[in-house]
């Protein structure tokens, strides 16, 4: 189904990530933050190599082909943009990189800043046939924002 998450690296921790708004999970806020696992990603783990890169990461998996990559800047303006995913056929990745980006999608109100993440999801069940189901979001021109994106073609 349709899913649209807010993803923060943890206040009290330099090296965990936790959801922050998540549209199938409407407990999940700034007050109150899940896992990724609990999201469902996969556990923490290490990652190591013989060159001695070391980190830990957590994934959640994302179906499509990476169509493009780029940058986004909106600007403080008060208007709204509405765009449809399932008409797009795509599903998107942004990592905001400076200001402040607001969105909507059925009813619920997210606030994404500097270093978060938001990803806009569907899978096999927003399919109809061959079509994809509408997935409406509006995004807020209410502040300036700054954002890197990931397209995948479904």
């Amino acid at each position: 189904m349709h899913r649209v998450l807010v993803v923060r690296l943890a206040q009290d921790s330099a090296d965990k990530f936790e959801v922050i708004g998540d549209s199938s999970n409407p407990a999940a806020s700034l007050t109150n933050p899940v896992s990724l696992p609990a999201a469902g990603g996969t556990a923490w783990a290490e990652f190591d190599d013989s060159t001695g890169y070391n980190s830990q990461y957590s994934m959640i998996p994302v179906s499509g082909t990476v169509t493009g990559a780029g940058y986004w800047r909106v600007f403080k303006t008060g208007n709204k943009l509405f765009f449809d995913y399932g008409k797009a056929r795509a599903a998107e990745r942004k990592v905001i990189t400076s200001g402040e980006l607001h969105i909507e999608y059925e009813g619920r109100h997210y606030s994404a800043r500097a270093g978060d993440s938001i990803l806009i999801l569907t899978d096999a069940a927003d399919r109809i046939g061959d079509e994809i189901r509408s997935f409406p979001v509006t995004f807020y021109g209410d502040s300036d924002c700054t954002a890197a994106f990931t397209d995948f073609a479904l």
